[in-house]
């Protein structure tokens, strides 16, 4: 337990690609959420649905900090019981947190390295990109794409991953992300406005086509491409069919027939 919080000394809370703290924060977190509502609920599938979903973050932050605060006097202690029937002490969510922990040194060091310098996030997490139905079939190695990437479902580098999934895991794998990205600079004058923009895939939906997923990298890196509007669309070299509207010389609209 106290090599295990070591680990966490200095800590800023970031969940960089590097930081061995996110990967012993999350897999702790994952474990000490599997020891949750036993006493309400002996269906593990169950259980795991209470807890799961964008408002979990919060509760497991008000009853850890309960915990400080009250000890074993907060009634959220309640959601902790019968986890480990073995403990016969009253403050079972601090049991519980500290069971966590050490089952997460055991976890890491059996599955991803005996030594602790491994354990860096992106060796223990990663988007997942699928491709349905294609990520479910044997085509898969055509279609899918997992990229280890920062950031979970609270940071602004948002990666969410479900608890429920994850719970056995290896790897923590995340399927919602902040997918597209645009920054625009407006301005009276046209010529001096800026639009750039940023997707974490492709272009197009099948790997034998070109830009499948070749904005993944500049995406992961923050960095923007200019997107082509308006006047700008008349200057640009694309092999691209542009179709516009036919203009009659005397400016009224073309009837069908004319198209």
């Amino acid at each position: 337990m106290e090599a295990m919080l070591k680990l966490l000394v200095g800590w800023d809370f970031r969940m960089d690609e590097e930081s061995v703290a996110a990967t012993v924060y999350s897999f702790a977190l994952l474990k000490f959420n599997k020891s949750l509502f036993h006493k309400y609920e002996s269906d593990s599938e169950q259980r795991a649905n209470m807890i799961d979903g964008y408002l979990q973050p919060y509760f497991v932050e008000r009853l850890i900090k309960d915990l400080a605060n009250e000890d074993s006097v907060t009634p959220l202690n309640r959601v902790c019981e019968q986890a480990h029937p073995e403990y016969k002490g009253t403050n079972h969510c601090a049991y519980n947190l500290a069971r966590a922990f050490a089952e997460t040194k055991v976890f890491l060091s059996e599955n991803m390295s005996q030594n602790t310098d491994n354990w860096i996030w992106r060796n223990a997490h990663y988007n997942s990109y699928m491709n349905l139905p294609f990520s479910r079939t044997p085509f898969k190695f055509l279609f899918h794409r997992n990229v280890p990437c920062e950031g979970n479902g609270n940071t602004v580098h948002s990666s969410k991953y479900s608890l429920k999934r994850n719970y056995n895991s290896t790897q923590i794998e995340s399927t919602h992300g902040s997918n597209y990205k645009q920054l625009m600079l407006l301005d009276s004058n046209p010529k001096r406005e800026i639009n750039r923009w940023n997707i974490d895939t492709g272009m197009n939906g099948h790997p034998f086509q070109g830009n499948y997923f070749k904005f993944n990298k500049d995406h992961m890196e923050g960095k923007l491409h200019n997107m082509i509007i308006g006047l700008d669309r008349s200057q640009a070299k694309t092999k691209t069919l542009t179709l516009r509207p036919v203009e009659r010389e005397d400016g009224q609209k073309p009837k069908s027939e004319e198209l």
